[in-house]
Order: structure tokens, then sequence, then C-alpha cells
């Protein structure tokens, strides 16, 4: 995936077209890799109901980003809102270590692999913020990265960071089965994600005001997370004492 995506940033110099057809089937050849390890029976198939929760849950979840980018080209100008779009992707760096963690914590907890994770991530993004300092996205990106300020894209960083905390009982609710109180909790802080960024693209129309907004609805929902997270916790405990 690392790969293609590189390809494709150096055909996008010569031909747009050529760099997304390399950036797909890099995607698609990541994916047959990822799968062809996995196994291809389940011991005991969950029912179809929990499909259908995980499936609404994603969905919901997924939506949230869709929602912000009309947002921001509805309500921001033009040169704003591309270069949110430029942000999001460099912010992509993280991706692939937080699409990881998420992954290997609905197997087992790991202490150790949530250290080493977030350390690594808070080092991408400092070195995010050092190649901003030194003009390097200016150099590659071109004058839309103008309107990127430093106060931004550490905001932008700072709302990344808190990203992290909800991954840990997020992955123990999904890991003990709680469906019905993760459902729950992902159309909570959709419509959160949502409002918040509804209202600070309306009342400060600014890319720094939104991912402000972005991180104090993050560390919010971090807050539930834990709290549900702790409440489900004990009653299993008083359920089952043993």
């Amino acid at each position: 995936m690392l790969a293609g995506s590189l390809g494709a940033l150096l055909l996008m110099f010569f031909s747009w077209q050529l760099g997304i057809i390399l950036l797909t089937f890099g995607t698609i050849f990541a994916i047959v890799i990822r799968a062809a390890g996995q196994p291809t029976k389940l011991v005991s198939s969950p029912p179809r109901s929990a499909y259908a929760k995980v499936a609404f849950e994603t969905t919901v979840t997924a939506s949230v980003p869709l929602v912000l980018n009309v947002l921001v080209f509805a309500l921001l100008t033009n040169p704003e809102a591309v270069a949110f779009r430029m942000l999001l992707s460099v912010l992509g760096v993280l991706q692939p270590l937080l699409g990881f963690l998420r992954t290997r914590l609905l197997v087992s907890r790991s202490p150790s692999l949530i250290a080493a994770l977030s350390s690594a991530s808070l080092a991408a993004l400092l070195c995010i913020v050092v190649a901003h300092l030194l003009g390097l996205f200016t150099f590659v990106l071109g004058s839309a990265w103008g309107q990127v300020s430093t106060a931004t894209l550490v905001a932008a960083c700072l709302w990344k960071v808190a990203s992290i905390p909800p991954t840990v009982p997020f992955s123990e609710l999904r890991r003990g089965g709680y469906l019905d109180a993760l459902l729950r909790l992902r159309i909570l802080t959709s419509i959160l994600f949502i409002t918040a960024g509804t209202v600070s693209l309306w009342l400060v129309h600014s890319l720094f005001g939104t991912f402000v907004a972005l991180c104090i609805t993050e560390a919010v929902c971090a807050v539930i997370y834990f709290v549900v997270a702790a409440r489900v916790s004990d009653r299993s405990q008083q359920k089952d004492p043993l």
C-alpha cells in the first residue's frame, strides 16, 4: 500500500490519471495480500443481527467525514476547502498505524502495543509539523497549502492525537460483544461531530476553528467511551462475580 501510494504520488506529476490507476491497484493488491492470510472458516458463525449492527455502526461512522466534507465545501471558500482536503490527506499518514492498532486490539488488549503505536503516531505528527515549518508541503503541494497556518496544523494534529485513546474502550466493547451499547455510542458521537463541525463552520468560517471544534469533540467522545466501557464492565462483574 505504501509503495503504491508513493508511486502514485510520483506519477501525479506527469499524469493524474495514471496516479489514480496505480493507487487503485495498490489498494486492491494490499487487500488481497491481507485477506490471503485470514481463515476462510469460522469456528462459530455470529448471528446475522450482529453483522447488521456492525454494518450499520460502520455506515454511521463513515457518514461523518462525508458530511463534514460537504459542509466544508459549502461554507468555506474554495482555497480553504482544498486546503482542508490536503490537510486530511497529509494526516492520513497515521491511518496505517491507527488501523493496525484497532485491528490488533479487537483480538486482545496489549498495553505495550498501545504505547508503541501511540509513540509512533506522535512522532509522525511531529515530523509533519517540522516538515510544514521547513516549507516542504508548500514546495510539494504548491500555493494551496498556504491556507494552512501552523496553528491550524497543530490543531489538526491534536485532533488526531485525541482520536487514539477512544480506540481502547471501543475495542473492549466490540471484543466483549456489546454491540448495542457500541451502536448507541457511535450514533451519539457521530451526531456530536456533525453538530460541532456545522456550528464551527457556520460561526467561525475558518479551518482553525473547525479543527479546534473537532479536537474538543474528540476529547469529549473519549471521555464518553471510557465512562460507558467502565459501566458495562462493572455490570458484567456484578452479573458474574466469579
